[in-house]
């Protein structure tokens, strides 16, 4: 049984976690040990048909590098001993240094960015750092979208041969479309509650509904009481604003939920190809949102009018509202999104370029 040692920056629930916890379960002749940087594990308890070892770091938390982290990180190799490494995002950069001088097969993983970073804004010293530490010669940079494969080659500088793009995957018999037999509107969101999903944006455009229409808010996160609390605070409670927003918190099940909604809404000010956005098409919803990573590209065409630009609330409001006002286009609309799922985006199809990468990898080793 041939060994792969993921390192993260943390196991929060988030979509990274998500798609690890499935490709868990799903690759074959493989066992997994897990290392979160903050020593935060919830995002194990998706993982419900595999055994995962856990193996502390303990490293020390600063702005910069750390020499101490460095040999950490290098006696943990050595303790673990594994014929893969991933490492997941800017937070496991440390790791991906020490690696570069190993001759051990390492998959650096980049999904994105927190509210410091963007496809078009980009630190300068990470851009730098990133095209160190990733260049070695048994690194390769795995992308989940097209606009993170095009910066990583025009920004970062690395050759095409140097990454690999394999899109998100989706449970598509879990994720199933319904008749809505639920009263009244109601819009939905599924995602980790960070800044960089920017959820007051969608409480303001929320705000210039009609008042018949409800707002579910499924996830948990450290923005969660601040939002609810600029809900609270919204020119609008007197007019029942906040009975109309349900923040439902953290569920194991997520497609539950969607059954609940009519349409789908993603506010985010970066994303690369979010998981929500794929689980509500193949729920058979329309998707609104503003237009970030591979969202545009991801949903059939049909739907594309109803992604906008950042900070456009009266664009993603009128969307809404036309949404509303269109129940036979809109289930036509989510019926092109479930069949675009299911050509693209089926978890099978995911696990299956993964089980190949991994196992071209591992094939000398062991």
């Amino acid at each position: 049984m041939r060994r792969i040692f993921h390192i993260f920056s943390t196991l929060a629930v988030g979509g990274p976690q998500r798609r690890f916890a499935n490709l868990v379960e799903g690759l074959e002749g493989y066992e997994h040990v897990v290392a979160a940087v903050d020593e935060h594990y919830p995002a194990l308890d998706l993982v419900k048909g595999a055994q995962i070892t856990r193996h502390p770091l303990n490293l020390q938390k600063s702005s910069g590098l750390s020499f101490s982290n460095f040999k950490k990180v290098a006696h943990a190799l050595g303790v673990v001993k594994p014929d893969i490494v991933c490492t997941y995002n800017w937070g496991t950069i440390e790791a991906a240094l020490v690696l570069k001088e190993r001759s051990i097969p390492h998959f650096h993983f980049e999904d994105g960015f927190g509210p410091d970073e963007s496809i078009t804004r980009q630190k300068r010293q990470r851009v730098w750092l990133r095209r160190f530490a990733l260049s070695g010669r048994d690194t390769k940079i795995i992308v989940p979208s097209q606009s993170l494969y095009g910066l990583a080659q025009k920004r970062w500088g690395f050759k095409e041969k140097k990454i690999a793009y394999i899109s998100n995957g989706i449970d598509l018999a879990r994720f199933q479309p319904i008749a809505h037999k639920h009263d009244g509107f109601t819009i939905g969101t599924v995602c980790a509650l960070r800044q960089e999903k920017n959820l007051h944006h969608l409480l303001n455009v929320f705000a210039m509904l009609p008042h018949d229409t409800k707002l579910m808010i499924v996830g948990d996160g450290p923005e969660r009481q601040n939002l609810e609390d600029y809900a609270a605070r919204l020119g609008l409670t007197k007019m029942g604003l906040t009975e109309r927003v349900k923040f439902v918190g953290h569920v194991e099940d997520a497609s539950l939920f969607y059954r609940q909604m009519d349409v789908f809404a993603l506010t985010s000010d970066t994303e690369q190809m979010p998981l929500g956005v794929l689980e509500a098409m193949a729920s058979g919803l329309p998707i609104v949102a503003t237009n970030v990573g591979d969202v545009l590209s991801m949903v059939a065409q049909e739907n594309r009018k109803f992604v906008h630009g950042l900070g456009d609330a009266p664009a993603l409001a009128e969307s809404l509202l036309w949404l509303k006002n269109n129940p036979e286009a809109r289930m036509s609309i989510g019926r092109d999104n479930r069949e675009r799922a299911e050509q693209n985006y089926s978890q099978r199809s995911m696990i299956k370029a993964y089980q190949a990468l991994f196992d071209k990898a591992a094939g000398g080793r062991g």
